[in-house]
This record gives C-alpha cells, structure tokens and sequence, in this order.
C-alpha cells in the first residue's frame, strides 16, 4: 500500500514540475517576473504580443525575445 502511494507522489510531483517548467507566451503579462535559465537572471516583463516579449533589466534597460526563446529559455 505505501508502496503504491509512493509511486502516485512522484508520478505526480515530476507531472506538476514539467507543468510548471513550461512557460508560454499567452501566459505572461506585464510587470511579471522572469527569471532567465541559464544565467539565472531576474527581469520584468514589459509587454507582450505573439511575436516577442519586451523585457526589462533591474537598471531599467529594456531588450526584446522572440517568443519561441522567450518559452525556452525563461522561467516564470
């Protein structure tokens, strides 16, 4: 029985954790936070739209993505 259980948790906690790795674009608005996966980076999003998202650095500089390495590469 707890064997059983066991087996549900993890098969439930890899589940929620590739849910929450995935980051689409139609999820973002401005003002959230992203955090970038290779570096580790923090930035704020500034706008949105199918094509790119305009990113904002902790000293204000503002940087466009494509969307595509937007999904990829940032973590919300």
């Amino acid at each position: 029985m707890h064997g059983r259980l066991r087996e549900l948790r993890t098969a439930f906690e890899f589940d929620l954790q590739r849910l929450l790795e995935r980051v689409n674009v139609d999820d973002v608005s401005a003002e959230l936070k992203v955090r970038h996966k290779a570096t580790g980076f923090l930035y704020t999003v500034v706008s949105v739209s199918k094509k790119d998202v305009v990113l904002k650095t902790p000293e204000g500089d503002e940087f466009i993505v494509d969307s595509a390495a937007f999904e990829k590469g940032y973590d919300v």
